[in-house]
């Protein structure tokens, strides 16, 4: 009967240590999350993105704190961008900021799902252009 008893009492000892462990896991892997840093390699060099007045940019600089280096190789500029609120949501939407960020430093127009690529210019122009045409019945040349 004794001998039972102390397996018994081992066994509730081993599964505290064991919640206490999954615990302590659970705490570090919160803690790391919010000390989580993304980071976007620009296709620009250094100074012409920290001088450029790039609106996503300075959204990003309210969301998180940021970091310019050199990117390896030679290719452009490395961001990283730290969230200064920890959470899912804060690391999503600092990384759709890099995002947009990096679109309008190489291409010059912020992509969204719900508007499309921006076309502008003579080409884009004489393309809408001939659309139109072909839409109205006309017969383009």
């Amino acid at each position: 009967m004794s001998v039972r008893r102390e397996t018994i009492r081992r066994g509730s000892a081993a599964r505290d240590a064991a919640l206490a462990g999954l615990e302590a896991a659970r705490q570090r892997m919160r803690a790391s999350r919010s000390r989580q840093v993304h980071a976007i390699t620009i296709g620009r060099p250094l100074a012409e993105l920290t001088d450029a007045p790039i609106a996503p940019l300075a959204r990003l600089r309210a969301q998180a704190t940021l970091e310019f280096r050199e990117a390896p190789g030679a290719r452009g500029t490395e961001v990283l961008a730290r969230p200064q609120q920890p959470g899912r949501l804060a690391n999503g939407h600092v990384r759709q900021l890099l995002r947009a960020v990096k679109q309008v430093a190489e291409t010059g127009h912020e992509v969204s799902l719900v508007t499309g690529p921006n076309a502008s210019g003579p080409v884009a122009a004489r393309a809408t252009a001939l659309l139109d045409r072909a839409l109205s019945g006309e017969v383009p040349r």
